[in-house]
């Protein structure tokens, strides 16, 4: 939810003469910028307070609970890196062939390609493959897509930025933030 508005909000605040992805004519390591960087405010206890409610009695997520899922951050942006480096590296795999090369054949393609780039790890099989991943073919990707590398260290950067001069989400959220 975060992430698709972070993407929302770019696009309703572009003003562009020739919108082109995402509608907002903007590079594709910068596009996924807004939507990362919305992202850092989910976990964020006030912000997780005012929507992290029991779906009955509409009571806030206990804070140990919120201690448990902030506490697993690290663990689930390493999870978030290993579900991404696969199709990274099998995207840019597929967009390097030659043109005048045979057709290949996707059951092995994709394999080689993750040995290839020393991301076949038996036991914690791809989450994307090439059949059905469609940043791989479209969208606005193509072999494009490790530029979500480059927008995580720019929103990274941001977020820290923020943090360190004060800005808060509590104060963001009520709307007095400068």
């Amino acid at each position: 939810m975060f992430h698709e508005f972070g993407h929302a909000l770019h696009a309703m605040m572009s003003n562009v003469e020739y919108p082109s992805f995402a509608g907002t004519n903007t590079p594709t390591d910068f596009v996924e910028f807004p939507s990362q960087f919305n992202e850092h405010w989910a976990l964020d206890s006030t912000v997780l307070a005012s929507y992290a409610r029991h779906y009955q009695t509409g009571a806030p997520m206990p804070a140990e609970l919120v201690d448990k899922v902030a506490g697993r951050a690290p663990s689930i942006r390493g999870s978030h890196s290993r579900n991404t480096w696969p199709p990274r590296c099998s995207t840019w795999a597929w967009h390097t062939v030659p043109s005048e090369a045979p057709p290949q054949n996707v059951d092995t393609f994709e394999p080689n390609a993750l040995r290839k780039y020393h991301v076949d790890l038996r036991n914690v099989p791809p989450r994307y493959h090439t059949t059905y991943f469609a940043h791989i073919w479209s969208g606005g990707y193509a072999a494009g897509y490790y530029a979500y590398l480059w927008s995580e260290v720019l929103d990274d950067d941001a977020y820290a930025w923020f943090t360190e001069h004060g800005a808060s989400p509590a104060r963001t959220v009520r709307g007095s933030a400068r």
